[in-house]
């Protein structure tokens, strides 16, 4: 759907913009607006809910779902976590200046999560919410019950034991993201255009209320908001397709999003590194931004799509174009 490919870009542009907002140290009202830019993971989970079902439904495999997953996450990830580790010892500092806390390359490889650690690659934090829910939806597909159910029971009911029992990890409630993408993708394939109007609506007004902006829940302070974001864009499809020029920009970045994502801590880094003493800061943020784009476009054109290619034969037999879009 051109609709989520466009909010995809979108959201991998938000979070570059928070990055460059951390990278200047910048303060009061404008480092409020431009840390909404954090909300663009906020948008990459739902949207991923919303793709696991949707391009699953007729999925009955449970292993070639998490086959097609695991080469879909991890292959990029690798190649940009070992040039990460390459990077670290000759210019310590240039990508994870802001970490405070062990890094952990149990974690860094296997997006396994270690308590009081980061990984390498301080964005693929997210990656590792994405392979747990990964995980449970393959459980539902192997068990063959409803998956849309048992994935949002089995979210919340982790959620809930996390917060008893003070577990790290499984305890954040961001992971009730992934529910509501996979309830928009339900309405979606079942055609019921009102229901999202209806959840469009009540996000937008639940979003310009205190229960949202003074919750400290991020699912409620962003993903709220980011939903309702998510049910207009859908709304709009059939518009979107009409569109051409900067829509189709528009979907060369949402194509590109996972690369942009992985890589845009480089790109910051080596702008910041060349031009930062020598031009303003308005200046600064739009070629670091502008640099950031058009490398992760570069990498998604001239590495992940020949890394999908390589690795097509051994996952389900679909297009190019569908993995890379899933």
């Amino acid at each position: 759907m051109i609709s989520v490919q466009i909010l995809r870009g979108i959201a991998a542009m938000m979070v570059i913009v928070y990055h460059i907002t951390q990278k200047l140290y910048v303060n009061g009202d404008i480092k409020w607006s431009f840390e909404l830019g954090a909300a663009g993971v906020d948008i990459f989970f739902i949207i991923s809910g919303f793709i696991i079902y949707y391009s699953s439904v007729h999925e009955f495999s449970a292993n070639e779902f998490m086959k097609k997953r695991i080469f879909r996450i991890y292959p990029l990830y690798w190649v940009i976590t070992l040039v990460t580790l390459v990077i670290s010892y000759i210019r310590p500092g240039m990508i994870n200046q802001h970490v405070e806390v062990p890094i952990s390359m149990w974690n860094s490889f296997t997006l396994f999560p270690v308590p009081g650690t980061s990984p390498l690659l301080i964005v693929a934090w997210t990656l590792s919410f994405e392979m747990f829910f990964y995980v449970i939806y393959y459980m539902a597909i192997k068990l063959k019950v409803n998956r849309i159910l048992f994935s949002s029971v089995a979210i919340a009911v982790l959620v809930v034991i996390g917060q008893i029992f003070k577990i790290p990890f499984i305890s954040d409630p961001i992971t009730l993201e992934f529910i509501y993408g996979m309830i928009i993708a339900y309405l979606v394939t079942s055609k019921n255009t009102k229901a999202i109007m209806v959840i469009a609506a009540a996000c937008l007004i639940l979003s310009a209320t205190p229960v949202v902006w003074h919750s400290e829940i991020r699912s409620l302070y962003y993903g709220i908001p980011a939903l309702a974001l998510f049910c207009v864009f859908l709304l709009l499809e059939k518009k979107v397709r009409q569109e051409g020029g900067i829509i189709k920009l528009a979907q060369v970045i949402g194509d590109s999003s996972y690369s942009i994502y992985l890589t845009h801590l480089y790109s910051l880094g080596i702008v910041f590194i060349l031009i930062k003493s020598r031009v303003s800061v308005p200046v600064l943020v739009v070629v670091s931004f502008i640099v950031s784009v058009i490398i992760g476009i570069l990498c998604y054109k001239l590495l992940e799509k020949r890394i999908i290619k390589s690795l097509r034969p051994l996952a389900r037999k679909a297009p190019l174009k569908d993995i890379a879009k899933t």
